[in-house]
């Protein structure tokens, strides 16, 4: 994508992540004239539930693996979710944590990563839990869950939000047991839970005909949260929302 926005190509992935990255490069500035062409064209559609910049910034840009740095990452997450909300995006998430640990964020970098976002959102798989064993026992699970809570709240604080809405954009459905546990757990907290996916190319795919358990229990938690979900509501960005859009 990098390569097609700069019209050539790299001698590593790393050095794409750093041109885009950078304020000014010809893919940084393409990128913003790309947005700027779809995104009015779209905005209000029905089918439209929210924007995000990258999915999860801190592996998608390089900051994880040191390609760039966090506060050249973040300033990226930021501008162009500030431009998706003036091209008339009602809704922009997260994408994802904003690196892979969030706890280790001064807190004017949490704040500025959250200043143009709508909605938190958080992936959670087993092997990339930052907390617990890094395993899929229960314990993990939770443990994991109650980590996203931690630094879902920390933002709220920091951007003064305190009913900013918050979501698992991205969670594994293997193993079951670990992916029924997260499940609960996020419904606790009024969270919506999107599965690791429809039809993929890992071990966490499902279908209608292939593991329909994972569709049963995504709606069944998704009845859940709505239960619980009045303090933290999750506006869709569709013509049929009333009232201003909460920031």
């Amino acid at each position: 994508m990098i390569s097609a926005l700069a019209g050539h190509g790299y001698p590593s992935w790393e050095a794409a992540q750093q041109d885009l990255t950078t304020p000014g490069s010809v893919p940084y500035e393409r990128f913003g004239q790309w947005l700027t062409d779809v995104v009015p064209r779209v905005a209000t559609h029905p089918a439209v539930a929210a924007w995000e910049v990258v999915n999860e910034p801190g592996y998608m840009l390089g900051i994880d693996q040191g390609a760039i740095n966090v506060d050249a990452g973040l300033s990226f997450v930021g501008h162009f979710a500030d431009l998706l909300h003036r091209l008339g995006a009602r809704t922009v998430a997260g994408g994802g944590r904003p690196v892979f640990d969030p706890a280790r964020l001064s807190d004017a970098q949490l704040a500025k990563y959250a200043e143009h976002i709508d909605v938190l959102d958080d992936h959670l798989y087993p092997e990339t839990a930052v907390v617990g064993g890094h395993g899929d026992s229960a314990d993990d699970a939770r443990a994991a869950v109650a980590y996203t809570a931690n630094w879902f709240d920390r933002a709220r604080h920091l951007t003064g939000r305190p009913d900013m809405p918050a979501m698992l954009g991205e969670v594994a459905s293997q193993p079951p047991g670990w992916f029924a546990i997260v499940q609960e757990t996020a419904a606790q907290y009024g969270w919506p839970v999107l599965a690791w996916g429809f039809d993929a190319y890992d071990d966490n795919d499902f279908t209608d005909h292939v593991r329909p358990d994972v569709l049963q229990s995504l709606g069944e938690a998704a009845r859940a949260a709505a239960q619980v979900n009045g303090r933290f509501p999750v506006l869709v960005g569709t013509p049929r929302c009333s009232g201003p859009r909460q920031r």
